[in-house]
């Protein structure tokens, strides 16, 4: 399979900017952590008491959804802080 050496700023039809992480206004950044996880200063990077309730969750509604949300926020923290 070929390489692609494109970055993402130029593989789509609409001109993008790529930004760094100290670009985004803080209110961004705070919107998102909002929507994502309320509680995402108040733990280490691994809520025990999300992790808890997306597996009863899942196991009760058969449904993958809420430990993908809970699975980014984990990677995002990870990331970024």
């Amino acid at each position: 399979m070929p390489k692609c050496h494109l970055g993402i700023s130029e593989v789509f039809i609409e001109k993008r900017d790529l930004v760094t992480y100290n670009d985004l206004p803080p209110h961004l950044i705070n919107a998102i952590i909002a929507a994502e996880d309320t509680s995402f200063f108040k733990h280490p990077g691994i809520d025990l008491y999300g992790i808890a309730r997306a597996a009863v969750r899942n196991v009760l509604s058969m449904s993958k959804r809420e430990a993908v949300a809970l699975f980014i926020v984990f990677y995002l923290k990870s990331v970024f802080y």
